[in-house]
């Protein structure tokens, strides 16, 4: 594995690359992860794919030019993201790909597939996050009145811990959950980043029906990877989408949320 940077206009992105095999493949992580969570993936699969795969914004080493709060908030397009990609396609002199995704990277997956699909093999999303993100996360980062609040609470700490002791009492979500958030908020620099990482992807919906319209035009074969065990994004809000579908592959992993892994990379190549 190397580590690179790649300077844009808008952003230094950190990425790393590992595998040797001849198809390129772009990946984009989990909140709160990096672009070396997908080396699970390296030993079953590195011999078909040469992985580059991305610390996305406000995550590890991946720099904006601009992060101050008013830009954060006024997010960031699919076709801002796309020049970036695009501009980084021709750096590498890569022509063709195939995209993974993974939970609120499948944001990014999406919109590249809504703009990029004729250059797309493989289309893969797993617990993918961009087909119904969280009721309360849509109010936070997308409603002006929800998105202040948002910042307010999450840049006092006492606040923030305050609202996930409320939130586990009326059973939002579980203990673990609860312990998982209640880490990403310890320090002022966590804060915002849980902050500023997802409000700034706020732009980054797309309709199901019209996104598979774009996907069966190209001809993309495309995967959807659920656990079975994953509470956050259950198989049931892929329904629309591969419906509609003519190259579709579902996965079910006995996994929970957290399945990035040896399992992911066997049951994955195994469609493939």
């Amino acid at each position: 594995m190397t580590h690179h940077y790649f300077e844009h206009d808008l952003v230094k992105l950190s990425y790393y690359k590992f595998g040797d095999g001849p198809q390129p493949m772009l990946c984009f992580h989990g909140y709160g992860m990096h672009g070396r969570q997908f080396l699970p993936l390296e030993p079953v699969m590195g011999h078909r794919y040469t992985f580059y795969s991305f610390d996305l914004f406000f995550h590890e080493q991946t720099l904006l030019k601009e992060n101050h709060i008013e830009r954060v908030k006024k997010g960031i397009t699919s076709d801002e993201l796309c020049q970036i990609i695009f501009a980084f396609l021709e750096k590498e002199q890569l022509s063709r790909f195939s995209v993974i995704g993974y939970s609120m990277g499948s944001h990014y997956a999406a919109a590249i597939a809504s703009q990029m699909a004729p250059q797309i093999d493989e289309w893969i999303v797993i617990a993918p996050m961009f087909l119904k993100p969280p009721v309360i996360l849509e109010f936070l980062t997308r409603n002006r009145f929800g998105n202040q609040l948002f910042s307010w609470l999450l840049l006092k700490k006492s606040v923030a811990e305050s609202i996930l002791k409320f939130a586990q009492r009326m059973r939002l979500f579980d203990q673990t959950i609860h312990d998982v958030l209640h880490k990403e908020i310890a320090t002022p620099e966590l804060r915002f980043m849980m902050f500023a990482s997802l409000t700034y992807i706020r732009n980054l919906r797309f309709s199901q029906k019209e996104l598979a319209k774009i996907l069966n035009s190209a001809g993309v074969k495309n995967y959807f990877i659920f656990g079975t065990r994953d509470k956050l994004f259950p198989p049931s809000i892929a329904r629309t989408i591969m419906d509609s579908l003519s190259k579709t592959e579902y996965i079910s992993l006995d996994e929970n949320h957290d399945m990035v892994n040896h399992n992911l990379a066997e049951s994955l190549y195994s469609k493939l």
